[in-house]
């Protein structure tokens, strides 16, 4: 026969693990409704823009010409098709609606969480401020090559390319 005691630490045991089953669907309950006010990122509706930004034939031809002319002349077409390259981004952002007075206030308002480029990204463009504001700075073609991939995974994950 179970003493007095060993019931009650039974009982202990029992009432705790109700608590943590409770807790338990509290949590999962809590991440689902928190799922509903998770930031979702729209073109920007007052935009005078007509067309859908994705996939903008017209947008394809600009990022076409941006990686013919980085390769038309080297070494110095490099440099200018990053700085062109990033330009692009830039006006990209807006197009889709996000503010701020400079890129990196743009880039500021994406989730890196959402984004798996988004960090290459961003050594990218503080590759390419060295560019603009370091006239030693040297690229290679391979580097340059590099850097072009990223901006452009970095478009095709926002949906331009």
């Amino acid at each position: 026969v179970p003493s007095h005691a060993v019931m009650e630490k039974n009982n202990r045991k029992f009432v705790f693990i109700i608590i943590d089953v409770a807790l338990f669907f509290g949590f999962i309950y809590a991440f689902f409704k928190g799922l509903e006010y998770r930031p979702k990122f729209y073109a920007n509706p007052k935009s005078t823009r007509k067309k859908p930004i994705t996939r903008d034939p017209e947008l394809l031809k600009r990022w076409a010409k941006v990686i013919e002319k980085a390769k038309s002349n080297p070494p110095h077409s490099y440099i200018l098709g990053v700085i062109e390259a990033d330009k692009f981004v830039d006006d990209v952002l807006k197009q889709l609606g996000f503010t701020g007075e400079t890129m990196a206030d743009r880039l500021g308002k994406l989730n890196s969480a959402n984004m798996k480029t988004l960090e290459r990204f961003w050594r990218v463009h503080r590759v390419r401020n060295e560019l603009v504001h370091n006239s030693d700075f040297n690229m290679s073609r391979f580097d340059a090559g590099e850097i072009l991939r990223t901006y452009q995974d970095f478009l095709k994950e926002l949906g331009v390319l």
